[in-house]
């Protein structure tokens, strides 16, 4: 069996970008966001996304918008969401890696840690950036105000905080600083991959 890496970190740290750089290097890589895509689409999951949010499906499709500004803007609203969405991405995630032959299988799970979801993994690597760069990454990416953007980073998973650190010391995980140009960051993994 794979050995399973997890890829993770908080909004606009630059996940996809290590995750687009090991795919360069030939791994075999996942995305949440693209198991979410197809997820969000069942006639299933939307009707289950009715039920909780009546407002959000027009025409029988989810409006996505709509869904975030409520989910961030109320945290048991979100906890409600993420209740029903994450055991059905994590279940699918699995269910892929676990049918890959290759050594290594490495994953873009953005919501790994507010999931408790980092013991399906051998070992995690958390990307993190300083704040502002974050916030200029996703504004540029998302055309999304900064309040927003600042919400989303407030809802996710604190890695410095005294807990974070503890989660981080129990799972196997290896922290990369983003904090210089692109080719930094893939060197810093390069150097990583040494290490597994």
């Amino acid at each position: 069996m794979s050995i399973k890496i997890a890829v993770t970190g908080g909004i606009g740290s630059g996940k996809s970008t290590v995750l687009a750089y090991l795919q360069k290097l030939g791994y075999r890589v996942f995305s949440c966001d693209e198991i979410y895509k197809k997820i969000i689409i069942s006639d299933k999951y939307v009707q289950a996304v009715a039920r909780l949010f009546p407002a959000v499906v027009i025409d029988g499709k989810i409006d996505k918008a709509k869904l975030a500004d409520i989910v961030f803007s109320d945290s048991n609203k979100r906890e409600q969401l993420n209740s029903l969405a994450h055991p059905l991405i994590m279940n699918e995630l699995i269910s892929q890696m676990n049918n890959c032959k290759e050594a290594y299988v490495f994953a873009e799970v953005p919501l790994l840690f507010e999931g408790n979801f980092e013991n399906n993994f051998d070992y995690v690597i958390v990307i993190m950036r300083e704040t502002p760069s974050r916030i200029e990454a996703v504004k540029l990416r998302d055309n999304l105000s900064i309040e927003n953007i600042k919400e989303r980073i407030a809802s996710q998973f604190d890695y410095a905080s005294s807990q974070g650190i503890q989660r981080l010391k129990k799972c196997n995980a290896f922290i990369i600083q983003n904090d210089a140009d692109e080719a930094t960051l893939e060197n810093k993994i390069k150097i990583l991959l040494q290490k597994f």
